[in-house]
This record gives structure tokens, C-alpha cells and sequence, in this order.
């Protein structure tokens, strides 16, 4: 904490970057995104998708250089009395830290450039959670990739190729069911996936049984806007193509599934920081 405090210019950019990157949703989305007459149901999916993918690049950024830049430091206190666990925790309690802060920032940034008026407390509460997971995940990511990487540009390097297989595998580029076998089990052990689930279910993006000739009980983005049945039909039929797999979803298993990625990737830290 000492050295982050003495050097103001990185907690600057540390405390700046999470609103920083969710002021873009005042100009990238309209108010009413998810209003079921003027809201837009393809747009709002994209939203949340990148609300899954800009805290997971949050906290990978900011902790990827963490570790790598202090190798000569850490090999010469291994020698006397630095244990790996404390070294390792002297890092990570502080990423969960910011990571609560990050969450905290893009939340507020969106319920100011969003209408979020029809979700309870509740549901905001669960939005919060699965950002504070994602971060904490880029986090963790962050923190393994600079276990592994013999030098700071390295690290920044691989911390591409994972932040691209974090967005080609959540389940936003392409629908999850398209993926291959390999794909799929790519998908279940990235961060992205887990919280795009959450984020949609948080969300209420789709409820209701979406049945009947006019669709009157089903309730997503933009489906008042259509008049017939039949478009409202169409609308929803394009909507599960893409995103059916994410509709419906339990997500306390998502936060289940995401809390073992995190204890995962600490244990591969602490192992790749050992050797």
C-alpha cells in the first residue's frame, strides 16, 4: 500500500481507468436500452457483453506487470525469509480491493447512462457481484500471466492472447452451441463466459414465457415496438439464436463456476511463482 501511494501517477491511472472506459456507454447507448418498447434487445445483448469483458480487462491490466517487474527483488528475499503465500497475498488482497472499487465505478457510470429503473435492489446487487467476480478474475489472470513472463513487455503481450480468447469464448462473437467440442470446454474455463451468463440473468433481459399468438407476457428489449405477433415471433426467434443458451440460466452457479476459476488461477499462481 505504501508504494502505491507513493507513486500517485499509477494510482491515478489505477482509480481512473474503470470510469474512464465505462464513460463510453454515455455515447455508445441510448437511455432506454432496455425499454420493451423503444429498447433494442441485439443492442442491449452487446451492452452486457461488454460490461463482462471491460472489468476483466480492468483488473488483468492492472496487475500484470506486478509480479514480473519485481523478479530480481523476489529471488534475492527468497533467499532469506519471503515465503511465496504472503508474497503472493501482499498482492492479491489489494487487486480484490480495486477490484471492488472497479466494480463499484463501471456500475454506477451504468445506471447513469442506462435505465436500469425496472431491476430491484436485488438485481443490481447480483450486477455488482458478477463485476467484482469479473475483475477479480482479470485480476488473477493478470497476476498468473506475470508469474509466467520473463519480462514486463513479454507480459503485456500474453495478456492479449488471453484478453482475445476471453471475448472470442464467452459466447458473444459467436453463439456457444456453434462452438466445437474443444471450443466449449474453452468456454467453460474462461472468465467471460460465466459472467456474460450472470450479467444476462442479472439483467432480465428475457422473461416471461414468450408464448401465445401476440407474445403479450414476454418481456424483452424492443418487442412493443413490433404490433403483429408475427414480428414479435421473428424478433425473438433471431434473439435465441444468438443468445438462447444464455437465457434462463442459474446464476449462482455462473458466480459457483467463476469462484472456482479464481481459486484455480491462485493455485496456479502460487505454483508458477514458486518454481
Amino acid at each position: 500500500m505504501n508504494i502505491i501511494r507513493r507513486d500517485w501517477i499509477n494510482l491515478l491511472l489505477l482509480l481512473l481507468i474503470a470510469p474512464i472506459l465505462g464513460s463510453i456507454d454515455f455515447i455508445a447507448w441510448p437511455r432506454r436500452l432496455f425499454d420493451l418498447r423503444e429498447g433494442d434487445a441485439a443492442r442491449a445483448m452487446t451492452f452486457l457483453f461488454l460490461s463482462a469483458i471491460i472489468p476483466f480487462l480492468v483488473g488483468a491490466l492492472s496487475s500484470v506487470r506486478e509480479i514480473v517487474k519485481e523478479a530480481p527483488v523476489c529471488k534475492r528475499e527468497r533467499t532469506v525469509t519471503l515465503k511465496i503465500a504472503p508474497y503472493l497475498w501482499s498482492r492479491v488482497w489489494i487487486g480484490f480491493l480495486f477490484a471492488l472499487y472497479h466494480a463499484a465505478a463501471l456500475l454506477a457510470i451504468k445506471m447513469l447512462a442506462v435505465d436500469f429503473s425496472y431491476l430491484g435492489a436485488a438485481e443490481i446487487a447480483k450486477f455488482y457481484v458478477t463485476l467484482a467476480l469479473a475483475a477479480m478474475s482479470g485480476m488473477l489472470w493478470g497476476l498468473l500471466i506475470s508469474a509466467l513472463a520473463p519480462r514486463e513487455e513479454q507480459a503485456m503481450l500474453l495478456v492479449i492472447i488471453v484478453v482475445v480468447a476471453q471475448i472470442f469464448f464467452s459466447g458473444g462473437i459467436l453463439p456457444l452451441n456453434q462452438l466445437s467440442e474443444a471450443g466449449q470446454v474453452l468456454g467453460d474455463v474462461t472468465s467471460s463466459k460465466w459472467v456474460f451468463q450472470a450479467l444476462t440473468t442479472a439483467a432480465q433481459v428475457k422473461t416471461g414465457t414468450c408464448d401465445g399468438a401476440t407474445l403479450s407476457d414476454c418481456h424483452l428489449p424492443g418487442i412493443q415496438a413490433y404490433a403483429t405477433g408475427a414480428e414479435r415471433r421473428v424478433l425473438v426467434r433471431t434473439i435465441d439464436e444468438r443468445f438462447g443458451d444464455l437465457f434462463g440460466t442459474d446464476i449462482y452457479a455462473s458466480w459457483g463456476a467463476l469462484a472456482l476459476l479464481v481459486v484455480a488461477l491462485y493455485v496456479l499462481l502460487f505454483l508458477f511463482q514458486k518454481r
